[in-house]
């Protein structure tokens, strides 16, 4: 203990020195920023997981699309084949139930749906696929479509990924589609 000059008692323990009050000072700034990496980063990823999801979702929703007017369709007519790939086409035409002429292929890093009426007039034209995707690549195999084969088979297969560089995620999806009706005209 010491006693002031006047006569007072002095506890040294009491309060903080100056070295103290830096070293903790540092220490909690440390832990401070490291907290703001932290979220920073968790705020990040779930950007990046929701654009994912926005991107899935507009695939698949195109897919179902696509898929829903082949269930109905007729006379398939894949074109532009793929070497190398059996029954594998670039492209493919068939007749709606209302009769329309509907075509779907890939141009434009999108997926390009054109509807023209029986006597080949165009009616609309634009892609299936919304603006945040980049598609890489569409494959229509196609089986069942010769006279008498049955019913017609199409596995729709899409390679795609977001227009967003630091989402370089790459999504593949598939499905196949049996139009309801037999495909016996040609």
């Amino acid at each position: 203990m010491n006693i002031c000059s006047r006569g007072h008692i002095k506890d040294q323990r009491a309060g903080f020195t100056l070295l103290e009050m830096i070293v903790a000072l540092g220490i909690f700034s440390i832990l401070v920023i490291i907290a703001f990496g932290v979220a920073f980063s968790l705020s990040q990823a779930q950007i990046k997981a929701a654009k994912i999801q926005a991107v899935q979702g507009d695939l698949r929703f195109s897919l179902e699309n696509i898929t829903k007017e082949m269930r109905t369709g007729r006379n398939f007519i894949p074109a532009n084949a793929i070497s190398g790939l059996s029954g594998a086409f670039r492209e493919i035409t068939f007749t709606r139930r209302d009769g329309k002429i509907v075509r779907y292929a890939l141009g434009a890093d999108a997926i390009q749906k054109t509807v023209t009426d029986s006597s080949g007039t165009p009616l609309t034209a634009g892609a299936v696929t919304g603006e945040d995707v980049t598609v890489d690549g569409l494959v229509f195999y196609v089986t069942g479509t010769g006279t008498g084969d049955g019913q017609p088979r199409v596995t729709v297969s899409i390679r795609a990924r977001s227009r967003e560089p630091q989402l370089v995620s790459s999504l593949e999806l598939q499905t196949s589609v049996t139009a309801r009706g037999h495909d016996l005209q040609r």
